[in-house]
């Protein structure tokens, strides 16, 4: 299938996810008021954290291995074996620190973090969607999961509150998951469990997926470090009204997580057979994202203020300035998508995985510095100037590399 199908599809699936959430975070925020929209912010964040040690950079190894050689099978129950320990390991860590340490309820816990697994292995599976560019296949189930679970979770919200919310994540999760497994089987893809050659596994781990985890880890935390600092700074309240813009300039990343989804496996390709035309893409790729990046900044400081009362209503009146603030953010990181993107297709993950733990670092003092002095609004800063320090650092490393094939094919 062709990139403009596969980014359809995509844009049909994010579109439909993002516009979907956007619904559900106002309802929700509504239903439960700051206070505990603050509380179901934290306890998801947190949760999503380990969502990354759960996927240790597999779900990306797969598509790459998949792309390049879409008759190969028995990569799937290696990483599926390497995933299986990596998930029983995390799930245990999570579930000691979030009781123990950080006294998180029993319940949000429990149901939290078994969303968040099953999530995972639902992502592993349209990893495999995308290797071999069937984006349609994962449109469907993603479409269909957001079906199930926003009526549900309002349903149950409006008596359960926050635990209404995850127990419908995690029921709904679970179903996808096994209706996942039932259409692979169907399709008869190896999907075995099993180690193969454990030094080869091994190989794959240390050289491809542990750099991804890596990248996939840091890049995550400086995303959210903000609202659990936030949390520990300034309570739960500060939370839900920052989180009424973040939610919104996520929901702005559709179309570039669209984008990307399609255009990886061919990156991958060319990156190993045709560096021409992996420069053609990129550059293409990079001039449309910035544009429509500069585009979406000017639209929201003129709609900015009037687009978050509408949505939210008055009781948000304080996320006004912070969506200008993450907008500016928002321009930054459209670029970004395809310049870590086309990093990894160059098999550099080492290079963008020190380059996130710089930014991680960055985004943490900047935060310790921030947030006691401006709030909410020193977190938003803290997240421009760290999508400025990734992008810089990934712009020189790139550029000096596409030079480089100039040089060798001019």
């Amino acid at each position: 299938m062709d990139i403009k199908k596969n980014t359809l599809y995509q844009l049909l699936n994010l579109g439909f996810a993002g516009i979907s959430m956007l619904f559900f975070t106002i309802v929700i925020a509504r239903i439960l008021g700051t206070k505990a929209f603050g509380l179901y912010s934290y306890v998801f964040t947190y949760a999503g954290v380990f969502g990354i040690f759960y996927d240790f950079g597999l779900d990306v190894t797969l598509t790459k291995k998949v792309a390049v050689d879409k008759g190969e099978t028995n990569i799937i129950g290696q990483l599926l074996f390497l995933k299986s320990i990596t998930c029983g390991f995390t799930f245990l860590f999570y579930f000691l620190l979030g009781y123990l340490i950080l006294r998180i309820s029993l319940s949000l816990l429990i149901l939290a973090g078994l969303g968040v697994l099953a999530a995972s292995f639902i992502s592993f599976g349209c990893a495999y969607f995308r290797g071999i560019e069937r984006l349609d296949y994962e449109a469907l189930f993603g479409i269909l999961q957001k079906f199930i679970f926003i009526p549900l979770a309002i349903l149950t919200a409006i008596k359960l509150e926050v635990e209404g919310i995850f127990a419908s994540l995690t029921s709904t999760n679970l179903l996808i998951l096994i209706m996942i497994y039932v259409f692979l089987r169907g399709r008869e893809v190896n999907i075995n469990i099993k180690s193969y050659n454990f030094s080869e596994t091994f190989d794959i781990f240390r050289k491809e997926a542990l750099p991804l985890f890596f990248i996939a880890l840091f890049t995550f935390l400086y995303f959210r470090i903000d609202m659990l600092m936030l949390k520990w700074f300034k309570g739960e309240a500060v939370v839900g009204i920052y989180a009424a813009s973040y939610r919104l300039m996520e929901g702005f990343t559709l179309f570039p997580s669209a984008l990307m989804a399609a255009l990886f496996p061919r990156l991958a390709y060319y990156a190993s057979v045709d560096k021409n035309n992996f420069i053609t893409y990129f550059l293409k790729g990079l001039i449309l994202l910035s544009t429509l990046g500069a585009l979406l900044l000017l639209l929201s400081l003129f709609f900015g203020k009037e687009f978050i009362l509408l949505l939210y209503g008055s009781a948000y009146k304080a996320s006004c300035p912070l969506f200008l603030w993450l907008m500016v953010a928002l321009f930054l990181i459209y670029p970004n998508f395809i310049l870590t993107q086309s990093i990894i297709a160059l098999n550099q993950q080492r290079v963008y995985a020190l380059t996130s733990f710089i930014a991680f670092i960055a985004n943490i003092v900047l935060n310790l510095l921030l947030i006691p002095r401006y709030s909410a609004t020193g977190a938003a800063i803290s997240t421009i100037f760290t999508e400025l320090i990734l992008g810089v650092s990934l712009a020189i490393v790139l550029f000096t590399t596409l030079r480089q094939f100039r040089k060798v094919n001019p």
